[in-house]
């Protein structure tokens, strides 16, 4: 991985114990798409994540941020099955009436999804 140049105001840091992570909003954990009519997805944000007791075992001062917004936490248990996380989605390609930070869009449905 390259190193963020610390001056490009896209980048947020981390803080990992003694040594600084990059969050970089082009490199985020998952992405958001939207099912459309057609069969097609749509991209519509992007999800950060990361699990809470590595977080929480570098970082006992807080919760993570990404641009200044904190991560929201996802206990245990979960739909995905996941240990406790912290988690922000970024509606970067989609409006959000909430904010482009908001856990939820209003804009974005699944009516379009397949049913497996």
């Amino acid at each position: 991985m390259q190193h963020a140049d610390r001056t490009d105001p896209l980048v947020d840091e981390l803080a990992f114990g003694g040594r600084q992570r990059a969050v970089i909003p082009g490199e985020p954990e998952a992405l958001i798409y939207e099912p459309q009519a057609g069969g097609s997805m749509r991209l519509v944000g992007v999800e950060f994540i990361e699990i809470a007791s590595d977080w929480n075992s570098r970082n006992p001062q807080g919760p993570p941020s990404v641009a200044g917004n904190l991560m929201n936490l996802v206990g245990e248990p979960n739909r995905y099955g996941l240990p406790a996380f912290y988690e922000l989605h970024v509606w970067a390609w989609e409006n959000n009436p909430r904010g482009s930070f908001a856990d939820w869009n209003t804009q974005v449905t699944c009516e379009h999804g397949r049913e497996d």
